[in-house]
């Protein structure tokens, strides 16, 4: 929807402004006569200045993206949110975790290359491209799963795995496009808004999958073919919907852009190779990518192993689910709060340093608590302890993202936010391995099974990597460079405007 504004004319001044709008530009007429002429040689001079604009229904198609976001989280975490579950269902040995874990860990392990893919379509086709073919992948991944619905067989879990596969494809194609969409979309001093709302949104999509899957499907045995079942139909309607949705409405850009354009002297075009050596060879962002990297896989191998590891403690599957879920409900609270704070301030590194230390306070917290077996006082406190993770932690995801598009402008902000969730996966898929290698397992004297017995040791593996990320987060030195640049930009226009007044 576009926004009207009056007009202000003056009959008898000799220079008159007009304010109007027209469907691409927020547009300044002014009308005067030349400086330093004589009476006989004075003409009217026209000068149209033309000022950013923004589009009510930036909003409608940040939701679309973000609604997609938080499906392809809820597809990657379904199996890992109720793992025990899962092993029963297909009838796989307690042991088997392993497998089910993987379910996540193909998202994490082909994000890297499928991102940077993502990123050359973005640069080349733009969003809407990029989002619609993320969201054909969805679409076929989720039938595909949706074929593994048969309980009792091992064969039909791997036939459910295959789609897992091609979600993973998927994702890159819809989750890096956040940063890309605020900017396209949303003027500046709304962009941290509109990163966070689609990174939130993401981490709701893995709250969304512990309360539906263990809702559904938690307390699934030999006899249950139910609530699986109509697990894996949910997720099917719910990509076939939304496919249709981004078909329709999804727009690629708004009619005009929401920030200051110089048309004098555009931005540079890079190629590939020259955007990531002019990021490579910027230390604060080798700083913030590790940072990310390590922050991002410490706590997507802590929420991907979360029912490993409070299970062998005493906890149930249900507990587990309402820890993920207060997890991402005290997250909500937390990016608003943050991400208007940094929008109103862009004091990104002190934002970060302020969530950041809290959230591996937290976490160590949790950690220390886990160590015992499971009692009513340690359920409170490990419900505690997981809500200000969530509070403090989900805020540093958009943050960092936003920091790594300043420092590195005028690299596209899908190159730099591939790269970030690119590393931040890869980083996951190898501390899920490496959790899962941390492990301590016994033989049931019963059954005569290997059980595993705790997972102890790879929560202090999580928690010294996040105490890692925050670390590095302090030596970044952030040089706001796209912010600079949009300021020389308005101040350039004002001086303009003024030069025309005088």
């Amino acid at each position: 929807m576009n926004e009207t504004s009056p007009f202000l004319t003056s009959d008898h001044d000799p220079t008159s402004m007009r304010t109007s709008n027209n469907n691409n530009y927020m547009t300044t007429t002014l009308s005067e006569h030349q400086v330093g002429a004589s009476d006989e040689t004075k003409q009217p001079l026209l000068m149209i200045i033309k000022t950013p604009k923004v589009y009510t229904r930036r909003w409608f198609i940040l939701l679309i993206q973000s609604m997609q976001s938080l499906l392809s989280a809820f597809y990657q975490t379904m199996f890992t949110s109720i793992t025990t579950s899962v092993l029963r269902y297909y009838r796989m040995k307690p042991t088997d975790g392993w497998k089910v874990s993987l379910t996540a860990s193909v998202y994490l392990f082909l994000s890297f290359p499928v991102g940077l893919l993502a990123a050359y379509t973005m640069k080349k086709k733009g969003l809407r491209f990029s989002l619609f073919v993320g969201s054909i992948l969805a679409f076929i991944s989720a039938w595909i799963r949706f074929a593994g619905f048969k309980s009792g067989e091992e064969l039909f879990f791997w036939i459910a795995f295959a789609g897992y596969v091609v979600g993973a494809m998927s994702s890159p194609f819809v989750v890096n496009t956040g940063t890309l969409l605020s900017k396209t979309w949303f003027p500046p001093k709304q962009r941290t808004i509109a990163t966070t709302i689609t990174s939130f949104l993401n981490i709701v999509g893995t709250g969304v999958a512990f309360g539906a899957a263990a809702g559904l499907a938690g307390d699934a045995t030999y006899n249950n073919d139910l609530g699986m079942i109509e697990l894996l139909a949910l997720q099917a309607i719910l990509a076939s919907v939304f496919l249709i949705i981004v078909v329709i409405f999804f727009q690629d850009k708004p009619p005009s852009p929401p920030y200051m354009v110089n048309e004098e002297s555009p931005e540079e075009e890079l190629s590939f190779l020259h955007e990531a050596k002019k990021m490579f060879t910027t230390i604060p962002f080798i700083f913030i990518w590790l940072a990310f990297g390590f922050g991002v896989g410490s706590v997507n191998c802590f929420l991907t192993e979360l029912n490993s590891i409070a299970t062998p403690q005493g906890y149930s599957v249900n507990e587990v689910a309402f820890m993920g879920i207060s997890f991402v409900a005290t997250g909500l609270l937390g990016a608003a709060l943050f991400g208007v704070a940094a929008d109103i301030t862009k004091r990104y590194k002190l934002i970060l340093l302020i969530a950041g230390i809290p959230a591996a306070s937290c976490y160590v917290w949790f950690s220390v608590n886990n160590i015992a077996v499971r009692t009513d006082t340690h359920f409170i406190l490990a419900m505690v302890s997981i809500c200000l993770i969530g509070f403090f932690g989900i805020p540093l995801v958009p943050i960092m993202l936003e920091m790594a598009c300043e420092l590195t402008y005028p690299v596209p902000e899908s190159f730099s936010s591939s790269l970030m969730f690119g590393f931040g996966n890869l980083m996951s898929v190898i501390f899920i391995f490496i959790s899962e290698a941390l492990k301590q397992t016994q033989i049931d004297p019963r059954s005569g099974r290997e059980v595993v017995l705790s997972m102890q040791n790879s929560m202090w593996f999580c928690m010294s990597m996040l105490l890692t990320s925050v670390a590095l987060a302090c030596c970044v030195k952030p040089a706001y460079k796209r912010m600079e640049h949009e300021k020389n930009l308005h101040e350039q226009s004002l001086n303009h405007l003024k030069s025309i007044n005088n």
